[in-house]
């Protein structure tokens, strides 16, 4: 009898978390829930714990939050300008010759946690700066206004990423959506979010739920989703390339003279458009979803 008892409760308690997986998972793809975490933490600090200027150019910066917004912003000269809103005694900075070291914490929560406190990181630096920035953040948004020489690396947990242009970028993202304006070259892995790019020219893609969009690709794509449709402007590839996506549509307006490669599963595949003497190839592939190129 106890052991009948125990089955029937681990049936309905399987049967509630699939059902809640469910409703997730189609307010998601319906964008009925967005992936910004700002209404989760309710309460933004405006205590000004650090303002410090720094003349050193660091070959490496290294920001690490909990719970945090992050902007990094053009500097007026060749300094480096920080200002850390934060609790008392949660922000650290350690300052060596060769790094500069940003470490905000947040009060440990245990349970259902309400009150939560969102700091924030401002950091301004030269234009022209042509060093590595690491970002660690569990929670809030990052913006990084446009650094063309920048390399950056970005492990966020849940939050917005957005950039105005850099060098190398890699990111990874479980929740939030990714919006580049420009950037050389890019390796994103993104678990729920949609990616949006309007200038790369090489570009390596994981995208698990969400849409990819990219305006203009110059040299070299590799995109792998598996759900999310994907919608490339302009295509022009100086190597061979792949597109695959389990489940929603291809679509590409404008490619240079390539070698189209295309297969689906279940859906329409329209090709105006391929040179089956190139030397180039793209392959593009999904399970469920309609192809169109050129």
């Amino acid at each position: 009898m106890k052991n009948n008892k125990a089955t029937i409760f681990l049936i309905v308690l399987l049967s509630i978390t699939i059902l809640a997986l469910i409703i997730f998972m189609i307010a998601m793809m319906n964008k009925r829930i967005g992936f910004s975490f700002r209404n989760s933490f309710i309460q933004r600090i405006e205590e000004l714990q650090v303002e410090e200027t720094y003349k050193n150019n660091y070959e490496k910066i290294n920001i690490k939050t909990d719970a945090a917004d992050i902007e990094i912003k053009k500097s007026e000269n060749e300094d480096i300008y920080l200002k850390i809103y934060s609790e008392k005694n949660r922000a650290k900075v350690l300052d060596n010759e060769t790094e500069l070291n940003i470490e905000v914490t947040q009060k440990k929560c245990v349970g259902i946690c309400i009150n939560n406190k969102l700091s924030k990181v401002e950091l301004y630096i030269p234009e022209n700066y042509n060093k590595k920035i690491n970002i660690e953040n569990k929670y809030g948004d990052i913006e990084i206004e446009s650094f063309e020489n920048l390399n950056l690396d970005i492990k966020e947990d849940a939050g917005d990423i957005k950039i105005g242009a850099s060098n190398i970028v890699n990111i990874n993202n479980n929740y939030g959506d990714i919006k580049i304006n420009e950037i050389k070259v890019g390796t994103i892995n993104e678990s729920a979010g949609d990616v949006e790019i309007n200038k790369v020219n090489s570009i390596d893609i994981k995208n698990n739920y969400g849409d990819v969009k990219i305006t203009e690709i110059n040299e070299y794509v590799k995109i792998d989703s598996d759900a999310g449709d994907i919608k490339i402007n302009n295509l022009k590839i100086t190597k061979d390339s792949t597109i695959e996506t389990n489940t929603g549509d291809i679509k590409i307006d404008n490619t240079n003279e390539i070698y189209i490669d295309s297969k689906t599963d279940i859906g329409e595949t329209r090709i105006n458009k391929n040179n089956d003497k190139s030397e180039i190839t793209l392959k593009i592939k999904n399970n469920v979803g309609d192809i169109r190129v050129n």
